[in-house]
């Protein structure tokens, strides 16, 4: 979802001739047997990839050459960040939990009480990590993943990313279509009011009360004056959300933005 985001606000910048943008590719070949899945950059030369098949890697060179991580066989790992400290930390199928204290160059391993795949972190790269996955599950660290703790999120579905608005609320979505906020960094989780007909698949805030977001079986959706983003409006309250018109898409299936507004 971040790299979506990131491709949504450069077409926009080009489309407004507010950017002129030349960017190349190289292929690298870090020595992994399965899938990358997820990178993290912890400075401005060292990166951490993991992946599927206990696949990790590291570089310290931009790339250049590759250090394989010892991870514990018949894991997959599905994200990875880093904090300002140097820790990193890691999560995977089962409740598997990766952390290294020196920038990835060791790392401890324990899996968490709940079973379930872990597919996503959100950190505010300090101390604090909210992990999401399977079955509306989310655990919580407030000590760099020291420690970690169950929260309620009050849906069912796995819950594949997470997003924080300028404002600092926490937002997040699962696999029915529920929308789930927090205001307090992932302690405590309300959900939103929304239309039941779509399913989104991703999400970003894009200003304080302004979000876009993608998902499945409405087209194209977009706000009553045509803009391209929806409008989050006074998200103190629980926000309502309303899709204002839609644009059958030719394959009928991938839609993006609606507008939200407060139910009165």
């Amino acid at each position: 979802m971040k790299i979506i985001a990131v491709i949504v606000c450069l077409l926009a910048a080009i489309l407004n001739g507010q950017a002129q943008v030349s960017v190349s590719w190289r292929p690298i070949s870090p020595m992994m047997m399965g899938v990358a899945r997820a990178t993290a950059v912890i400075d401005s030369s060292t990166f951490i990839v993991v992946g599927a098949d206990s696949a990790a890697v590291r570089t310290s060179d931009r790339g250049v050459t590759w250090t394989t991580c010892r991870f514990p066989s018949g894991t997959h790992w599905f994200d990875v960040v880093s904090l300002a400290s140097g820790v990193v930390v890691a999560v995977g199928n089962r409740g598997n939990i990766a952390r290294s204290n020196d920038a990835g160059l060791s790392w401890r391993f324990e899996k968490i009480s709940l079973d379930v795949d872990l597919y996503h972190i959100w950190t505010d790269y300090d101390q604090t990590i909210v992990a999401t996955g399977d079955s509306g599950r989310i655990v919580r660290s407030i000590d760099a993943g020291r420690l970690w703790e169950p929260a309620e999120s009050h849906v069912t579905g796995a819950i594949p990313a997470l997003t924080m608005s300028p404002s600092g609320r926490l937002l997040g979505y699962d696999t029915t279509g529920a929308i789930i906020y927090s205001d307090d960094k992932g302690t405590t989780w309300s959900t939103a009011i929304r239309d039941t007909s779509w399913r989104i698949t991703g999400m970003t805030m894009i200003s304080t009360d302004t979000g876009l977001a993608v998902g499945m079986f409405k087209g194209v959706s977009t706000t009553s004056d045509g803009e391209l983003l929806g409008r989050l409006s006074n998200f103190n309250q629980t926000p309502q959300l309303k899709c204002t018109r839609h644009l059958r898409a030719s394959q009928g299936h991938s839609s993006i933005a609606t507008q939200t507004e407060q139910q009165q």
